[in-house]
């Protein structure tokens, strides 16, 4: 059982009476209460409180307040373990034991259902004993300063003056939201933060710390602004049995991050993923197949006049169609060879430079360049630590092998895979998953030559936990698009086949950082000689692994909507 406790003293010295003070239309504590309950994880809901006015609104919110809390845990030196302890042994005492609690706090009215779901998840997905939500600092805390007593600044870390921030390593903090926890680790006193942890990471506009007047008024701003209705976004981009599905799924990725409520346009071409799109929660207008490019800038305009932005992930569009935009335009590209006419570029690929689209922008042009701002659904954050910690530790080589060649229609390129497959030594060992595209037409081909194998093998169509997939395999035959920088977010070594000529720019960039082995499709002899090398050699493994989650943490998607949020000047009411 999943019990919810909201500790909230009554005492609170610099805001007063700060846990049932109005908040955007509600007593402070209501907004948790609320959240708890809409999440729908515990049977009970209780706040651990001294406060007689607190009981009284809380139970009003809908929680229990079956205990009053003693003085003793309710002084502004108590710590959070303490209270928790008391009120799971309060709990038990009614209703038997309880097998995970979460420590809610009473000022985050920010905190999600959805995130207390996946945070919840991550305990069961990693054997972790605590989960919690943190973000990354708005400025690298290598940076950081202090006053010396002669009110001079020093550095905190002077070593770092002349390193590129771009070359610091992120930095997380708490953002003070909920704490999930096993029943034995709150009992035990064992603390919040350390390696038995792990993070669920949020953006920054949903982590706010409220301990000062400042505080609570910049809360309840940034609350009314993101209560307020979603942005109107138009987005170009298309899916195919011949482009895969990389360029709508990181554009969904992204419409998500920005809270928007998105307008595809889209070519029907076969494999146009719109019933995706829809299921989403998004509009989808189609377009002819062979529609001239002036006609498509039109109706693509036609489509975007009371838009906020469009966004547009397309090899074939270029400056003059982004021109005949209404608004501001973001423009996804893989590929440096076209001008731009647009506010935002993003190249979420490793070893592209900045100055490789100098001649091709205008000058006032944001460019947001490599892994860092790669479009990533949240799944494969959350799954990031397990996957990882799984990793380090493996011993005895290759068990489960994916193999897994973007959402197109990759029949050709998955039997030429499967055959090399066959023919190698002790293969019956392995464990084989062949995932294909929903674009994908030929499964029972696919199936039939699965079949051959002297292995278990599992042959399956357009999955919607990619994350959990990738974060369980020991080794990834892949593509080398998209799918890249989420095998990386997950540290999943990967034997990489450039299926298009966009991929091979960063299929190379991705060997030469060792995160991948890059075998160029129909090159069996290559392809068995990198299967010979990795199955049985869990060191080189580890290495890769290494090197790959180096490259990208799979918070990209918050790092552009943000810029795009700072960009666009979206920090103020439509």
């Amino acid at each position: 059982m999943n019990l919810c406790v909201i500790p909230a003293r009554g005492g609170s010295k610099r805001i007063p009476r700060k846990n049932v003070r109005p908040f955007c239309g509600k007593p402070m504590i209501g907004w948790s209460i609320e959240a708890a309950q809409a999440s729908g994880l515990f049977q009970h809901v209780i706040v651990s409180t001294d406060d007689p006015e607190i009981a009284e609104v809380a139970r009003a919110a809908g929680a229990e307040v079956p205990f009053t809390r003693p003085a003793n845990l309710s002084d502004d030196s108590t710590a959070t373990v303490p209270v928790i302890i008391h009120a799971l042994a309060e709990a038990e005492a009614l209703w038997g034991p309880q097998s995970h609690v979460c420590c809610l706090y009473a000022t985050a009215p920010f905190v999600r259902p959805e995130d207390m779901r996946a945070a919840r998840g991550l305990l069961d997905t990693t054997g972790a004993d605590y989960a919690f939500p943190v973000t990354t600092f708005p400025f690298p805390v290598q940076r950081g300063v202090r006053l010396r007593p002669d009110g001079r600044l020093e550095m905190l870390q002077p070593e770092h003056a002349l390193t590129r921030s771009q070359d610091l390593e992120e930095a997380y903090h708490d953002t003070g939201q909920f704490y999930w926890g096993r029943r034995e680790a709150w009992r035990a006193g064992k603390p919040l933060m350390g390696p038995d942890a792990v993070p669920l990471i949020i953006p920054r506009h949903r982590a706010q710390d409220i301990d000062t007047p400042e505080d609570w008024d910049r809360a309840e701003q940034m609350f009314t602004l993101l209560r307020q209705p979603c942005r109107k976004l138009v987005i170009r981009a298309d899916a195919g049995l011949d482009v895969g599905a990389g360029h709508v799924m990181r554009c969904l990725a992204l419409a998500e991050e920005l809270d928007g409520e998105a307008n595809f346009v889209c070519r029907r071409e076969a494999g146009h993923l719109g019933e995706l799109i829809a299921a989403r929660g998004h509009r989808v207008q189609y377009l002819d197949p062979t529609i001239p490019v002036a006609d498509d800038a039109q109706a693509t305009a036609r489509h975007a006049a009371d838009a906020e932005l469009v966004i547009v992930d397309h090899y074939g569009l270029d400056a003059k169609w982004e021109r005949e935009m209404p608004c501001p335009v973001v423009a996804i590209d893989d590929c440096a060879n076209r001008p731009h006419e647009c506010d935002i570029l993003l190249d979420q690929n490793l070893g592209r430079r900045a100055e490789d689209y100098d001649s091709l922008l205008p000058d006032q042009c944001q460019r947001l360049i490599g892994p860092d701002y790669a479009l990533l659904r949240p799944e494969f954050a959350r799954h990031r630590a397990e996957s990882l910690a799984r990793r380090a530790r493996m011993e005895g080589g290759v068990a489960r092998l994916q193999i897994s060649l973007g959402g197109g229609d990759m029949g050709c390129a998955l039997r030429a895979v499967l055959r090399v497959l066959a023919k190698l030594p002790r293969v019956e060992r392995l464990r084989v998953e062949v995932i294909l595209g929903a674009a994908a037409t030929g499964s029972t081909d696919i199936a039939a030559a699965a079949g051959e194998l002297p292995c278990p093998v599992e042959v399956v169509t357009a999955v919607d936990d990619m994350a959990a997939r990738m974060a369980q395999a020991d080794l990834a035959i892949g593509a080398g698009g998209s799918s890249s920088w989420e095998r990386c977010t997950l540290g999943l070594p990967t034997i990489c086949l450039p299926l298009a000529a966009n991929q091979a720019g960063a299929a190379a960039a991705l060997a030469e950082a060792g995160a991948a082995r890059t075998v160029a499709p129909g090159d069996d002899a290559a392809l068995g000689h990198a299967l010979g090398e990795l199955l049985g050699d869990a060191g080189k493994l580890r290495a890769m692994s290494a090197a790959a989650a180096a490259i990208c943490n799979g918070a990209g998607r918050e790092r552009v909507a943000a810029a795009i949020t700072d960009t666009l000047s979206w920090s103020t009411a439509p």
